[in-house]
């Protein structure tokens, strides 16, 4: 399983866990993406952009985010130069 799946997984899990305690909900919303076929065979395009990846509300509040993974353990760089992290349609949602 690629490291970004289990990742996802795992925060699916706290979700669940969430939902069951009753604190909030929290879904995994739709990536933007859509199955054509082409030449006999099914290949995702890119749709539509996505402002995140979950969204929900616990205890009240709202919340949404977007999971990202970075090879840094100590902190999340934003982006710069060349390397952007959180592209400005998901800074604006």
């Amino acid at each position: 399983m690629k490291p970004w799946s289990q990742f996802e997984k795992h925060i699916e899990s706290v979700n669940q866990f969430y939902r069951v305690k009753g604190f909030g909900v929290v879904e995994k919303i739709p990536n933007g993406t859509k199955t054509i076929r082409q030449g006999g065979r099914q290949i995702i395009v890119r749709d539509t952009k996505t402002g995140c990846d979950f969204i929900g509300h616990l205890d009240g509040t709202p919340i949404a985010f977007d999971c990202k993974l970075t090879a840094n353990k100590t902190n999340f760089p934003f982006g710069s130069g060349k390397v952007v992290t959180v592209k400005p349609h998901q800074k604006a949602f």
